[in-house]
C-alpha cells in the first residue's frame, strides 16, 4: 500500500511526462517482484528444513520465571 502510494503522489508530482511512465514502470515491477522474492525466500527456508515457529509470536504476554 505505501508503495503505491508513494509512487501515484510522485505521479502527480511529475505530470503526464516521461517520468510518469517510468515511475508507473517502477512500481509495476516493485509490485510485482516483491512477492515473487518473497515466496522464494520462504520456499528455500522450507526446504532447508526451517519450520516456522508457532508459538513465537510478539503479542503474547512473555510468562515471567517464579521468583
Amino acid at each position: 500500500m505505501a508503495t503505491i502510494l508513494i509512487f501515484s503522489g510522485m505521479m502527480l508530482q511529475a505530470g503526464l511526462s516521461l517520468a510518469t511512465l517510468k515511475l508507473f514502470a517502477i512500481m509495476l515491477f516493485l509490485l510485482l517482484t516483491g512477492p515473487t522474492a518473497t515466496y522464494a525466500l520462504a520456499n528455500a527456508a522450507l526446504l532447508s528444513g526451517l519450520k516456522p515457529d508457532a508459538g513465537t509470536t510478539s503479542d503474547k504476554p512473555k510468562e515471567s520465571s517464579p521468583e
